[in-house]
């Protein structure tokens, strides 16, 4: 089942709830077309920030950096994706090429619990 929202395709009904759950919780950075306005100082909340971005990433795809870039451009009204990427890559969320040539998601994504800040994310 794909379902528009804020021209992003979500490939299952979980992957929604994820991201609106996220988006709930990121709502003070969020702008009114959904994307994010800053970054969050703080450490948990800048987590989540990361765990929301990746659920509107596309399994199984491989991203160029520059299509990479594009997404989280779409994601963001700061026009900073460099910063947003390379957290991607560190906290686990995807893998990359050494040249940095192809970016794709990692199966298992890490949850909050993973990353040492609580219980894992998203419904159950």
């Amino acid at each position: 089942m794909r379902m528009p929202r804020s021209g992003i395709l979500y490939t299952d009904y979980r992957r929604q709830v994820n991201a609106m759950d996220y988006a709930v919780l990121l709502r003070n950075f969020l702008d009114g077309e959904g994307r994010l306005k800053q970054m969050p100082a703080k450490h948990k909340l800048r987590a989540y920030v990361y765990l929301w971005a990746a659920e509107q990433l596309e399994p199984g795809r491989r991203y160029s950096e520059g299509e990479l870039n594009a997404c989280i451009d779409r994601l963001t009204a700061f026009r900073d994706p460099a910063t947003i990427r390379r957290a991607l890559v560190d906290y686990g969320f995807m893998a990359r090429l050494p040249d940095g040539s192809a970016y794709w998601l990692l199966e298992p994504r890490p949850t909050l619990a993973d990353l040492g800040l609580g219980e894992a994310a998203g419904p159950k």
